[in-house]
């Protein structure tokens, strides 16, 4: 018994040494806020006062030191995500996370991300004036200080992870993903090909691949051969579901001019659509020096702010949806496939040899393979049809990158001239660039180089690449872009819609629809007294104008149908709908599981269950579709292909209701009252380790059930399919409003907290504030910092 009792104390010994120990470690790895802080390579002390919400205010002597410091405290709370950032480009992310991420290092290698990046960064290091390069070294000496002295993360030491200091490269392979998830053409065009080659041209009539001239588009304002089947398509999403930091996605941005506000000064909201994860996106920065100011939003481990405003300025983007890659089958010579043919010629494809290493296996050797169009993508993007290879033509690596410089000439913009000459040198991704300033301006450019394509070329289909006929011509000049600035109207605005067309020319892209954009100008339109609780209010709005036309179109259809119970009920609630997506409504539950039976009716039995599956993951393309689809009495899909007859759009339509009541009737019960679109409509913000049970009760933050739903302005978006979850994959990554009549009190808010050290007050301060669409300051007042806020100073070490 006394062996027992001594071996019991010895236990309980044991885990009180294990919690005081937890407890220290976890208290030396948080962020350091206050006191005082030597860092090495500074030149002067400055200051960095925190707000309540941990965001750092650096007042510093010269943008060195300024920009050394920011590197340090972004570090010390976000050096995992930044590692995370760093490895997909140059597909280095199975040495950290294993095998199972094999298959995405192999598809990133060959994009060659990481050979434009050394380019751009070897380049950049030759122009030993240029304060780019000063500014981002500066950055990355404050990231490697705090590599070298700060505390290893949790992440660091669960993964095994070997520090190694970070490089230009790392840099600009920051943005050649961020350039990458904003393309489409991966996810979309092989899945179109297939339908235009397998199932004919008809049915491309409503995807609405064209350009619709009576929807709404962003007004500008001067002064056949099939290569790649839809398995690519599926093979690239499983590929970025697996990844750990989230694609751009979508957005929305507007900006009043003085005639559209009370106060006569310009009013701009921005809420850039990210997936979601823990930590989010972006990390707030207020960065001053003698010359310099500006509050920024940040990528991991990259120096310049994407998104800000200081005093004069405020500068934001939304993604322009624009359509600047091409897919090429080349014809492989039968007697030497080191050959290709290119306009009567034999050409030789080049090689090149990469090496990836997983952790806890060996290296892993392939052959990159390129042609004159770009890398081959036979083997790392899924299955390819016929035996002829077939290379990616991409923009981002056919132009020199310059869009670190880019970025620093925006972050010092003070007029709409500055920003022309900034975005002149951003080829891709493609952005639209919201701007507005104290002078009044208000200004829209859609910002890349848009390819001139040859006029008979659908660049949504896999394109010949043995004539030269199909290759794109060049450029246009960016003063054809599509912008408007400062136009008669009195604001501009963008939702990922179609932009209008530029001396007769649509320039072909993945656009949205014009749902949110419609709802955008419809609310702008119904007053010009705006305030920023006005705007504030209008970026958490839930109804779609869109939707309650679709319904109209549905309800006509069910003109004469005869119903009983809950299906009468769930038409009525549908009739009755304002089209608001509210928390505590059936109608969002019923419209969703309606529109997804409606396309399953319709094209499953022509695409299969796979193919289905795809397009409704490819949200760009399903969402233009569904309103063509049940308007049009004679598209191709009513066609049964199991029946082997065409069904009349109203049964189709019919029919769908009935199985989609029946099967909520099994989900959610019979008693449709007690359908609730909140119940169903869930947010979760998921750690990249958190797919771990025990660590995602830890690090993940949520589970939040909201309201809202898809193609509203709070555009909180979710897979269509017919599980009984609609759990949110996306949405606003922040919520900004700069007020210039009152530019010390401009709000945001993120979606979970600042910091991603989970046991910081600042991991998810925020999380409740957001879904309740709560804002909180955005200070640049110094003054109320010292009396609030909580200083660090940093010191150099002399």
């Amino acid at each position: 018994m006394k062996t027992i009792k001594r071996l019991l104390k010895g236990i309980l010994v044991l885990i009180i040494l294990l919690v005081i120990s937890l407890y220290f470690y976890l208290q030396h790895i948080k962020p350091k806020y206050k006191g005082d802080l030597t860092l090495s390579p500074l030149e002067n002390k400055a200051e960095v006062w925190f707000d309540s919400y941990g965001i750092p205010h650096i007042y510093a002597e010269n943008k060195g030191d300024l920009y050394l410091a920011m590197g340090y405290l972004h570090a010390q709370e976000r050096l995992f995500q930044m590692e995370l950032v760093r490895r997909i480009a140059p597909g280095k992310l199975s040495e950290i996370l294993g095998k199972d991420l094999l298959p995405t290092d192999k598809f990133f290698r060959t994009l060659g991300i990481h050979l434009s990046s050394q380019e751009a960064a070897q380049k950049l290091r030759t122009q030993t004036t240029n304060p780019t390069l000063k500014e981002a070294e500066a950055y990355l000496r404050g990231i490697n200080e705090f590599l070298e002295k700060g505390p290893t993360p949790l992440e660091y030491e669960l993964l095994g992870i070997e520090k190694t200091p970070f490089t230009l490269e790392d840099i600009y392979n920051a943005v050649g993903y961020m350039s990458f998830s904003f393309a489409a053409a991966h996810k979309t065009d092989p899945l179109v090909s297939f339908i235009n080659a397998e199932l004919g041209a008809s049915y491309l009539k409503d995807l609405g691949l064209k350009a619709d001239t009576t929807r709404q588009m962003i007004p500008s304002y001067f002064g056949d051969p099939i290569g790649l089947n839809e398995k690519s398509s599926a093979m690239l999403l499983e590929m970025l579901n697996q990844l750990p930091v989230s694609p751009f996605i979508g957005s929305n941005g507007w900006v009043l001019g003085p005639s559209k506000t009370k106060s006569g000064k310009v009013l701009f909201a921005n809420d850039p659509h990210i997936g979601f994860s823990q930590p989010s996106v972006w990390y707030e920065a207020y960065l001053e020096t003698p010359d310099f100011q500006l509050y920024g939003y940040h990528l991991a481990g990259y120096p310049f702010a994407i998104l800000g405003h200081n005093r004069q300025v405020a500068v934001g983007l939304t993604m322009l949806e624009n359509d600047d890659v091409d897919f090429f089958r080349e014809t492989e010579n039968e007697a030497d496939s080191n050959q290709y043919l290119y306009k009567g010629e034999w050409k030789r494809f080049d090689y090149r040899d990469e090496i990836i290493k997983v952790k806890d296996e060996e290296d892993i050797v392939f052959q990159v393979k390129t042609s004159l169009h770009g890398p081959v993508v036979n083997g790392v993007l899924g299955e390819i049809v016929g035996p002829d290879p077939v290379a990616m033509w991409w923009t981002y690596n056919k132009l020199p990158n310059q869009v670190l410089d880019a970025t620093r000439k925006l972050n010092n913009a003070q007029s709409p001239g500055d920003v022309t000459d900034a975005l002149k040198l951003i080829h891709a991704p493609g952005l639209n660039v919201m701007y507005g300033d104290a002078k009044g301006n208000v200004a829209w450019w859609a910002t890349a180089r848009l390819i001139k394509r040859p006029e008979h070329v659908n660049s949504f289909t896999i394109l010949n690449g043995s004539t030269g006929e199909d290759d794109p011509l060049g450029y246009f000049d960016f003063a054809e872009n599509p912008h408007s600035v400062n136009p008669p109207m009195g604001y501009v605005f963008s939702a990922n819609n179609q932009p209008d067309s530029v001396n007769g020319y649509y320039y072909p892209g993945y656009y949205l629809p014009e749902d949110r954009a419609r709802r955008i100008r419809q609310l702008i339109d119904s007053k010009n007294d705006w305030d920023s609780e006005d705007v504030k209010k209008m970026l958490m709005d839930e109804t779609s104008p869109a939707v309650t036309q679709n319904i109209g179109v549905l309800l006509t259809a069910m003109a004469n149908a005869s119903l009983l119970g809950n299906d009468q009920k769930a038409l009525e609630l549908l009739r009755a709908w304002d089209g608001k997506f509210g928390g505590q409504s059936a109608a969002p539950i019923i419209y969703t599981r309606w529109l997804y039976t409606i396309l399953e009716n319709a094209m499953k039995d022509e695409l299969g269950q796979d193919k289905f599956d795809l397009f409704m993951s490819t949200t760009d393309l399903r969402k233009r579709t569904f309103p063509l689809l049940i308007a049009n009495d004679s598209s191709s899909w009513w066609y049964n292909a199991d029946k082997k007859t065409v069904e009349p759009r109203q049964d189709v339509i019919y029919g769908a209701l009935i199985s989609a009541v029946a099967s909520l009737e099994d989900d959610l019960g019979k008693n449709i009252d007690k359908w609730k679109w909140e119940n169903i409509h869930t947010l979760t913000h998921n750690h990249a380790l958190g797919v771990v049970p025990l660590l995602g009760k830890v690090l993940n933050v949520g589970d939040f059930h909201v309201s809202s739903g898809e193609e509203v302005i709070n555009n909180w978006g979710y897979p269509v399919t017919s599980e009984n979850k609609y759990r949110v994959s996306f949405g606003p990554s922040t919520r900004r409003v700069v007020d210039f009549s009152d530019i010390e009190n401009s709000e945001s808010i993120l979606p979970t907290g600042q910091s991603g050290v989970f046991h910081s007050r600042h991991y998810d301060d925020q999380a409740q504030m957001y879904v309740e669409g709560k804002f909180r300051k955005m200070t640049i007042n110094k003054k109320e910092l010292t009396t609030s806020g909580k200083l660090l100073m940093l010191l150099p070490d002399k």
